[in-house]
């Protein structure tokens, strides 16, 4: 019977490397900011990707982190700047994230009437991307990315909000064909306001600042774009950071606030896939118990039927024809596929026999199958003996399989069985159970057998009413018992040391014994103790023998190896 694996569903059509991002995980660096004054280092170091603001003057606070740094290693993530740190994270993947600041303004209380000629210090910091390859007209495109809160490792301000709440995934993202005439260093916020982003994620859109979140959208190419721009597009006010204000900690601990306020954003792992390379092929499956759709290279599909998400497992109401359609978070792709559910019972799990023991009174053939499958459920008294339950499924009209149990001898699951040799200084070792019933005729057995003697015995199954052994016990000195062995013999006919025997109270369970000559020749084998050799056809003189003997100890058995001279005289 063939046993079938958990099904998955798989998307065919786009490998993994169609990602159009350039260096999606931010891994690949121009050199390591080792080699950098600063642990958080410039974005012009990371291959493929650059940032620019709209304002003229450094860049300030944005920038890029590899724990290829022994300072991120350790914990030390320092803004440009300031002495805020942050608390350390890992990247999602691979070794890089990037850190950009999406807002940095004065305190509206501060400059309350800003002239136009200083308008540009509302710095808004945006990260850039060379796309793989240019787009295709009309083709529709599936971007994504995680982002994750920045927390600081001093809370130093106001309240426990502040410095926890000021970072918004209000983010758009704009693919264009030119890098330059976009987000340029002297861009002013008007220019920034009245480009229209692709893809925009509100206000409310989930943040998470304990685990990187997935943010997904999708548009339609108008062809030819090459470059991907991702910030801060919306005219936000800036009472919206009422709170966010910078802060230096001095050496002796101090705090000393700016005027500055500021929002923040890890990202990394970034995506951009073309739909309409994907297909999804028809599906013709036996019926299991349940079914998941396996999300292709983790880009945020997600397959339903009637209202019932596969990712998180789904059971079909039984065989038949279900049509799958796929949705990738906001955008309803207009495709499905076909999942045919036939409840042939060839490839449903094998059902493994089992082996009992008679210890237990009681089975349930039902505790050896699946909750889903039909089996016999009752209480069955466990004798030795093999069962055989034919197994069903609720959608099958034949047995799937047979549930094979053997209940095994009471010799195979007790080791102190059979009861037929007791050793005199130890005591009776029954089977543990209250079900075992020992008949000795009504002899009183002693705690500590003391002397040897014979008893008939029957030992009896008083669940299964039947009898496990019977026999006649023989209680023998086990340990230490005596092996006598001669050292001469004389097979002359006279009735007298005629043969060389051994001799012993032991009770053996095997024995071997070999004869030599002096130029070690074997002359004689035997496997019993008694009439061993006659002699008669070799000369007078002196032989060699070895005896292996196996014989009953407390324990077990024990085997004894002896040796010695022998002399045969006429």
């Amino acid at each position: 019977m063939a046993v079938c694996t958990l099904f998955r569903l798989s998307a065919s059509g786009q490998p993994l490397e169609s990602n159009l991002i350039s260096n999606p995980s931010l891994d690949e660096v121009e050199e390591c900011p080792e080699n950098y004054p600063w642990p958080i280092f410039t974005g012009y170091h990371l291959s493929d990707w650059w940032y620019g603001l709209n304002r003229i003057g450094n860049a300030g606070s944005s920038g890029y982190v590899n724990t290829c740094s022994e300072q991120i290693r350790n914990g030390i993530i320092t803004t440009f700047g300031d002495t805020v740190e942050f608390e350390m994270i890992q990247p999602r993947t691979g070794s890089g994230y990037f850190f950009i600041t999406t807002l940095r303004s004065l305190i509206p209380d501060h400059s309350p009437n800003l002239p136009a000629s200083q308008d540009t210090l509302n710095r808004r910091f945006f990260l850039n991307n060379s796309l793989v390859k240019p787009l295709e007209m009309g083709n529709r495109y599936l971007f994504l990315f995680y982002q994750r809160g920045a927390r600081w490792k001093r809370n130093t301000s106001f309240d426990d909000r502040t410095r926890y709440e000021c970072a918004s995934p209000g983010l758009g993202a704009f693919f264009s064909t030119d890098s330059s005439g976009l987000i340029a260093f002297s861009s002013t916020r008007a220019e920034i306001f009245s480009v229209q982003p692709q893809i925009e994620w509100s206000e409310n859109y989930p943040l998470n600042r304990n685990q990187w979140t997935l943010m997904a959208g999708c548009f339609t190419a108008e062809g030819g774009e090459r470059f991907m721009t991702l910030g801060r597009f919306n005219e936000q006010s800036e009472s919206d950071l009422e709170g966010c204000r910078d802060f230096l900690v001095k050496n002796n601990g101090d705090t000393i606030f700016t005027d500055f306020q500021t929002e923040r954003l890890f990202v990394d792992d970034f995506g951009l896939y073309d739909l309409d390379a994907f297909t999804f092929e028809d599906q013709a499956h036996c019926l299991l118990d349940s079914f998941y759709f396996e999300d292709p290279y983790d880009m945020g599909f997600v397959a339903i039927y009637e209202g019932d998400t596969l990712n998180r497992g789904w059971s079909p109401p039984g065989p038949g024809l279900y049509e799958i359609d796929v949705m990738i978070g906001a955008c309803n792709l207009e495709k499905s596929f076909e999942i045919e559910v036939s409840p042939c019972s060839s490839c449903l799990p094998e059902i493994a026999p089992v082996e009992l023991c008679p210890g237990q009174d009681y089975f349930n053939p039902r505790d050896y199958v699946a909750t889903s499958f039909q089996v016999v459920d009752s209480l069955i008294k466990a004798c030795p003996n093999g069962y055989a339950f034919p197994v069903y499924h609720p959608h099958c009209s034949e047995p799937i399989d047979i549930l094979e149990i053997e209940v095994l001898d009471y010799a195979e699951c007790f080791e102190n069985l059979p009861l037929g040799v007791q050793c005199v200084g130890s005591e009776l070792q029954l089977p543990t159970s209250d079900r075992f019933i020992l008949d000795v005729g009504g002899y009183d057995i002693p705690a500590v057998w003391t002397t040897p003697l014979e008893l008939p015995y029957r030992l009896a199954d008083s669940v299964c009413a039947a009898e496990v052994e019977s026999g006649t016990m023989r209680v023998i000195e086990c340990e230490d018992c005596d092996i006598y062995i001669p050292n001469v013999f004389s097979p002359n006919g006279d009735g007298i040391n005629d043969y060389f025997e051994i001799s012993t109270a032991c009770d053996v369970q095997s024995a071997q014994v070999q004869i030599f000559d002096r130029q070690g020749r074997l002359i004689r084998e035997s496997r019993q103790l008694d009439r061993i050799w006659d002699g008669r056809q070799e000369q007078p003189g002196v032989y060699i023998y070895r005896a292996q003997i196996e014989h009953t100890v407390a324990e077990g058995t024990q085997i004894r190896n002896l040796s010695g001279s022998l002399t045969l005289v006429r």
